[in-house]
């Protein structure tokens, strides 16, 4: 079904009051004390349930918002191809400024707590580390900013250039604004700001692919990526 003709303003005001409501939600859900489980379940019902129960009501078309499954072998490729270009690179970078530059020892997760050596002691233990960086963080995160809020925006501002091979407009960096908003009213602190730039990379993966599974696995394996580096040098 099409949807109806929309102005700007309108769209404007819909996906910044979701987005407004999303980051209360989750900051009230942190700041009361919450178990970490309880969050996870706020996170998702904010920012899951709130896009998929607009674009239910509004009976829109979910491949409009990314989140098909079509095209998943390209999304797998799209998913290596983009790891293999950015992840390696940087970690390589960070392994020799940790290295050479602060002359730390790298020790595989040689820093982590008691804590969290009990917890990844097991393969249980990675499997549900894994499963919660894909579930509980990247795939929330993803169908929001990416699949709802990017989608919104483009819908009113139009794709103007061409960056790789895909075109895109103001959408893309607005999306990755918001996402590094998101994340500050949450937990403000000032290395939240350097996560506009893979938020650019997660809008750009979910353009070139017209589905959020290439941003989603790349999202999680950024963070997974970074849970190692801060635990592995001492």
């Amino acid at each position: 079904m099409s949807p109806p003709t929309e102005s700007p303003r309108r769209i404007w005001i819909e996906a910044l009051a979701f987005w407004a409501l999303t980051a209360v939600s989750i900051r009230l859900a942190v700041s009361s004390g919450l178990s970490d489980d309880i969050v996870s379940v706020v996170k998702s019902l904010a920012l899951v349930y709130l896009p998929l129960g607009w674009i239910l009501y509004t009976r829109r078309d979910f491949e409009r918002y990314a989140l098909t499954l079509k095209g998943w072998r390209e999304s797998l490729a799209l998913f290596a191809v983009v790891s293999l270009v950015t992840l390696v690179p940087f970690w390589t970078a960070n392994h020799l400024f940790e290295t050479v530059i602060q002359e730390n020892r790298f020790v595989w997760l040689g820093g982590m707590t008691r804590r969290e050596a009990g917890e990844l002691a097991t393969i249980v233990g990675w499997l549900s580390l894994v499963a919660g960086e894909v579930l509980a963080v990247a795939l929330p995160e993803e169908v929001f900013y990416r699949g709802y809020f990017q989608s919104r925006i483009g819908e009113a501002t139009p794709a103007k250039w061409t960056l790789l091979g895909v075109r895109v407009g103001w959408a893309l960096p607005i999306a990755s604004l918001v996402f590094v908003a998101g994340h500050l009213a949450v937990r403000p602190a000032a290395w939240q700001l350097g996560i506009f730039f893979p938020g650019l990379v997660f809008g750009w993966m979910r353009l070139r692919s017209g589905s959020l599974l290439a941003p989603v696995l790349y999202h999680a394996l950024c963070n997974l990526g970074m849970y190692v580096l801060q635990r592995s040098y001492v």
